[in-house]
């Protein structure tokens, strides 16, 4: 049987949520970068499920600042949004068909 000092520490980080606090976690995730302490296992809840989610995706605390500073995220959080983002059923259609399939005959 291994103990776990012979195996060797793991370093489990659990985020929680808050809304915009909970974005404080992306400070925490940077402090454990620049020490190098590597995150094994990452949980959380609310924004810390997002900020951990993204963590664990491969991406760094610098470009999970970036993604939450950036001018489309803060429009996004005031409601305004590119038309480019309408959800599919909610565009205007030239038809009532779903799909169209152009034939040559």
């Amino acid at each position: 049987m291994l103990s776990l000092s012979s195996v060797g520490q793991s370093v489990g980080l659990v985020l929680s949520g808050g809304g915009s606090k909970g974005l404080a976690h992306i400070g925490v995730i940077k402090a454990l970068e620049e020490r190098q302490i590597p995150i094994d296992f990452i949980t959380g809840t609310s924004t810390g499920a997002i900020i951990g989610g993204l963590y664990a995706s491969g991406y760094t605390a610098e470009e999970i600042q970036a993604i939450f500073l950036s001018d489309e995220f803060i429009d996004l959080m005031r409601g305004i949004k590119d038309e480019d983002y309408n959800y599919y059923f909610k565009k205007e259609k030239s038809t009532a068909s779903w799909v169209e399939i152009p034939l040559d005959l």
